[in-house]
């Protein structure tokens, strides 16, 4: 199986996307690790579902990524991967339903968590949202970077490619203006 994605080849990670197992669902992308020295993507946090433990799953056991997330593991293998750190914000005996819990992925130093919906700046204002990620097949290095553009009635996913990326964490910055990035063509349209 081989990913799809029009001109915009190469392993297309989309925050939220169903990942698969070579014997069956295993859960949803919850984040990317991004190494911005080597602008490319380390690990996926995928989790689950129902208040269990994601897993930091590296992007070498990806098999494929387009609309869904196929690994070259069994669920078992994925099980085994390292899990989510649980961190508990405030007192177990607070008023129930008030009491968090949140699933932190421990990342090498240097190395940045991208979350879907971070906002991509342009060069003169902000212009969208980031959908996902595609990356080289090989190497893992970012081509381009997917973003939500446009409002509710006229939103349109189009492919930043990376020679228009000045930032990645915080955000992502663009060399291109809000004008250039609203006459790229819809990924849909390629």
């Amino acid at each position: 199986m081989t990913a799809t994605t029009g001109k915009v080849g190469g392993l297309r990670l989309i925050f939220g996307a169903e990942v698969s197992c070579t014997d069956g669902h295993c859960g949803r992308v919850r984040l990317l690790v991004v190494d911005p020295r080597a602008r490319a993507v380390t690990d996926l946090a995928v989790e689950p579902g129902h208040w269990r433990e994601g897993r930091l799953v590296p992007v070498e056991l990806v098999d494929t990524a387009s609309t869904e997330v196929w690994l070259r593991c069994s669920r078992a293998e994925f099980e085994a991967l390292q899990k989510a750190e649980e961190t508990d914000y405030g007192p177990a005996s607070q008023t129930p339903g008030m009491h968090i819990t949140a699933w932190e992925y421990p990342v090498d130093a240097g190395d940045v968590r991208m979350r879907g919906g971070e906002p991509v700046y342009a060069a003169d204002g902000e212009i969208g949202r980031v959908r996902g990620f595609v990356a080289e097949p090989h190497s893992q290095a970012i081509t381009h970077v997917l973003l939500d553009e446009g409002h509710l009635w006229g939103k349109k996913e189009v492919a930043i490619p990376m020679s228009a990326i000045t930032a990645l964490g915080g955000g992502i910055g663009l060399l291109l203006t809000v004008e250039q990035v609203r006459e790229l063509p819809s990924i849909a349209d390629q």
